[in-house]
């Protein structure tokens, strides 16, 4: 494992076991390990854990400021990465539970100063939330973002 990765988990439990991993795997140097949620801009989300799913946690609601919450999680955004990565080549992989084209809402600047092998994300979850009321991906965001990626070179 020659690269460097930055791992972003937002919930605590999960976090714990990530970084037990990488200190027990004396993977310390190589991965950047942070506790954030990832969006479209800096907010406090509450996180909500999907029952089917085991490991299936996604934000169950947007508050917009500090709260004393358990599961609340401060946000960052895709640039917010831009002075932590040290290379020029990169490979994104997300799997944010149907908040993939939120994140990448406000990755203009990451997407323009690197250049970016791969994205691996996740297709489904969007499409199937998008004419929910208040889905973080509504169809329109959907298409504007496929457009944006194709328009950069990328092919789902």
């Amino acid at each position: 494992m020659g690269r460097t990765v930055i791992a972003i988990e937002p919930t605590y439990a999960s976090f714990l076991r990530l970084q037990e991993g990488v200190v027990r795997n004396n993977f310390s140097d190589k991965i950047i390990m942070l506790k954030y949620a990832v969006s479209d801009k800096r907010t406090t989300v509450v996180m909500g854990e999907d029952d089917l799913n085991k490991g299936g946690i996604a934000v169950a609601k947007e508050i917009g400021g500090p709260a004393n919450i358990s599961r609340s999680v401060e946000t960052i955004t895709l640039n917010d990465l831009v002075s932590l990565i040290p290379a020029e080549e990169i490979i994104i992989k997300m799997d944010i539970e149907g908040y993939e084209c939120k994140a990448l809402h406000s990755s203009l600047e990451l997407l323009q100063k690197f250049k970016v092998r791969y994205i691996f994300m996740d297709w489904l979850i969007m499409p199937q939330n998008q004419d929910k009321k208040d889905a973080p991906c509504p169809k329109a965001n959907i298409l504007h973002t496929l457009a944006s990626l194709y328009s950069m070179g990328f092919k789902p």
